[in-house]
Order: C-alpha cells, then structure tokens, then sequence
C-alpha cells in the first residue's frame, strides 16, 4: 500500500490485494480515504466494494466503500439456524440459557430452531421459526451461543 497525495493536496492510497486466486491493483480516491483510511492496514480483513476493470491484463479495482469484516456479518446474515435435539435432556435444559440471550442480544436477525426428534422407528427434524425473538447477529452473540448448544449446532445463513 502506498499513500499518495492527489492535485488537491489530499490524501489517497494506492495498493494491491492478492488471494489464492490472483491479485489485484486497487486505488481509495480520497473522500473515501478520508473515512476509512484507518481501518485499511495490511493484514486487515476488510471487504472492499469496487467497480473492476482489465488493463494490460491485470485487474484494477475502483474501491467504492470499505467494510469491516465484524459488519459484513451483520449486514449480510439473514438467519441464525440453532439445532436442538429433543430427545437430549441435557440440551432441552439449555434453551432457559439460550432464552436469555434472546432477551439479552434483541436484534434484526430471524431465529430457527431446526428440532430433531424420534417418532416411532425414525428421526424427522421439524423447523421452528422463532418470529417474536430477532437477535443480534454479532460475533459475540454468536459466540455465548456456540457455548451454549456446541458449535456444531449453530449456524448462519445469508
């Protein structure tokens, strides 16, 4: 990355991104510098809106908006899926714990609750959509979740 000062005197940046895929040329003009100069460091986990175009054969992106990793989450997840086996007592027990952070993290994201249970010789799961009970979507939430229900048994879904 590389600051660089436009005709104006104004600050803007430079630089190329790479993944597994290939790399990229992107340029920040600097109204949008200005804002989110100081999340973009190297080795941060950013998502870059761009417009992107091929000159000379490399990729150049036009970046539009930065995002930090921690918001794209929020904004992108539209559902949080939590598995619950009925026939485990140990776990009925623990949605008391989950009900609290329902009442704790209220937020805009939809609940499922994916239930699995015996019926005669055969397990059916049956989803329950918790419409009155929108959670907050961020890490932390999801987190006191995971240790609550175990991680295998709770999902997102965008």
């Amino acid at each position: 990355m590389k600051p660089y000062q436009d005709r104006k005197g104004k600050q803007m940046l430079f630089g190329c991104i790479e993944d597994f895929t290939g790399k990229a040329d992107f340029t920040v003009f600097a109204s949008l510098y200005e804002q989110y100069g100081h999340l973009i460091k190297p080795e941060e986990v950013l998502m870059l809106v761009a417009e992107g175009e091929v000159s000379g054969g490399m990729l150049k992106l036009l970046v539009r908006d930065v995002v930090p990793i921690k918001k794209v989450r929020n904004n992108l997840v539209k559902k949080i899926i939590l598995k619950v086996d009925a026939d485990d007592q140990v776990q009925m027990e623990k949605l008391g714990r989950v009900k609290k952070i329902f009442e704790s993290y209220k937020g805009g994201t939809p609940v499922e609750f994916e239930v699995k249970a015996q019926s005669g010789g055969n397990i059916e799961t049956i989803t329950i959509f918790a419409r009155s009970t929108p959670i907050d979507a961020a890490e932390s939430t999801i987190e006191k979740l995971e240790e609550i229900l175990g991680p295998d048994n709770v999902r997102i879904s965008g």
